[in-house]
């Protein structure tokens, strides 16, 4: 009897995630950045993201992950911005993940603006990796 309450709900889960609508239209652009690297306390850089003509976008953002990789010993203030709307989301760290751009285009660029604030040891050339996914519908 277990058994067979186990089994119903492991098809209605299966079945929910088949046909749900919002999981079926759900699609994602991915672009991956390295940028220029930062030597000097105070020195700022911008990165632009931008899909592919071969993404096609075509919808409105549901969430908006970023990552942002350095080595070395630093605090580095950054902050990103949808172009097309002025918004912009302050990063707390090396991630973001975020609804704050819920609803705006998904054809639109993004920048990164992003600064070295502080050397916590030795000042080595900070390289920044970066990668950006947009999810929308």
């Amino acid at each position: 009897m277990h058994q067979r309450g186990f089994l119903w709900a492991l098809v209605l889960t299966a079945l929910m995630t088949v046909f749900s609508p919002a999981q079926a239209q759900e699609k994602i652009w991915v672009q991956a950045v390295a940028g220029p690297a930062l030597y000097e306390q105070g020195q700022a850089r911008t990165l632009v993201f931008q899909a592919t003509r071969e993404q096609a976008v075509k919808g409105v953002i549901s969430r908006v992950q970023l990552s942002l990789h350095y080595a070395g010993a630093a605090i580095v203030k950054s902050r990103l911005c949808h172009l097309l709307s002025g918004t912009c989301v302050g990063l707390q760290g090396g991630t973001l993940n975020s609804a704050a751009f819920a609803g705006l285009a998904a054809d639109s660029a993004f920048s990164l603006d992003y600064q070295l604030w502080s050397w916590a040891g030795p000042k080595y050339p900070l390289h920044v990796q970066t990668r950006l996914q947009v999810q929308y519908q």
